[in-house]
């Protein structure tokens, strides 16, 4: 018998303005998700492998979230910049997959960045009934928070 159920979030598209390289580093570095991060007041135990940079592969965190309890442990799984980058969150029985795939567009007449975020979640079978919900609401979530990054990176400038 399967204990655990999964789910694949739809796909999130958010343009950011300047270039791919630009918006790979704001985004994958823990220390500023709390900026754009509705769910997050900030984070904790931030711990890089060898001379990497926060966001790096391997990179490990705790999320200090708006729910009193919940601390996921985040981990870098893939770093690929500027294309792609894949964290992880594992907390207590739940486990959620974000990947962020950056494209940058040239072609456009503003020339920009589009960041394309996939989210999977995994859960035990006796959370299955929540799944359409969260189906709908992760997305709205994610987008929203993007959409904030995308101010405070266009605020920044390039």
């Amino acid at each position: 018998m399967r204990w655990t159920c999964s789910t694949t979030i739809p796909e999130v598209r958010v343009e950011f303005p300047g270039t791919a390289a630009h918006s790979y580093r704001y985004l994958t570095d823990p220390r500023n998700r709390a900026h754009w991060q509705s769910s997050l007041r900030g984070i904790q135990r931030l711990t890089t492998v060898g001379e990497g940079s926060p966001g790096s592969a391997g990179t490990t965190w705790r999320d200090v979230t708006m729910v009193p309890g919940m601390a996921p442990r985040m981990e870098v799984t893939v770093d690929d910049p500027p294309h792609r980058w894949t964290e992880i969150g594992r907390w207590g029985v739940v486990d959620a997959s974000l990947t962020l795939t950056f494209t940058e567009r040239s072609d456009a007449e503003d020339a920009g960045t589009l960041v394309r975020a996939q989210a999977t979640l995994s859960l035990p079978v006796f959370l299955r009934p929540a799944l359409p919900i969260l189906r709908l609401v992760v997305p709205q979530a994610l987008s929203a928070d993007l959409r904030k990054a995308t101010r405070l990176i266009g605020a920044a400038g390039d």
